[in-house]
């Protein structure tokens, strides 16, 4: 039996350092940083985003104690959508915590509805705003060559 798993190019061969829910799998990188992929078609909720925001960012905080030059990238391709408790979620984090990244590169799903796409428009400014070059990525394989990013031991 086929999985969705078994249509997504994965961002590492390496096993992920993290995993919510195998849907969304975390590495860390050299240089410092994350890839955070979604595995699987998935819609961004509160559970998940508390996830991210709290488990893979203190494991990405205790790794990366103090860098202030931190590289991201969300590979949202397989997104089905957001709540609105989630994205505030997310931009209270990156309010919080934006100043410690330098670079965020984000892949987002081929067809979004208008107002995902507001929003999504909305949460670059906010990043923007706390110092971030957010851009968007064709792929996740791009936007970690772009980066010269390794998967971490």
């Amino acid at each position: 039996m086929e999985t969705a798993l078994q249509h997504v190019q994965l961002a590492f061969s390496d096993p992920p350092h993290l995993r919510y829910q195998d849907s969304v799998y975390v590495w860390f990188t050299h240089p410092a940083g994350a890839v955070v992929q979604l595995v699987r078609p998935e819609r961004i909720t509160i559970p998940l985003t508390h996830w991210m925001v709290e488990t893979a960012f203190s494991e990405l905080d205790r790794r990366y104690a103090g860098h202030r030059a931190l590289t991201l990238v969300l590979d949202y391709s397989l997104m089905l959508g957001r709540t609105s408790a989630s994205r505030s979620l997310l931009l209270g984090r990156v309010r919080e915590s934006g100043s410690r990244f330098t670079h965020a590169h984000v892949i987002l799903p081929p067809v979004m509805s208008p107002a995902l796409t507001r929003s999504i428009e909305s949460s670059f400014r906010v990043a923007a705003e706390s110092g971030v070059d957010t851009r968007l990525s064709g792929s996740v394989r791009q936007a970690i060559a772009t980066s010269a990013l390794v998967c971490a031991p």
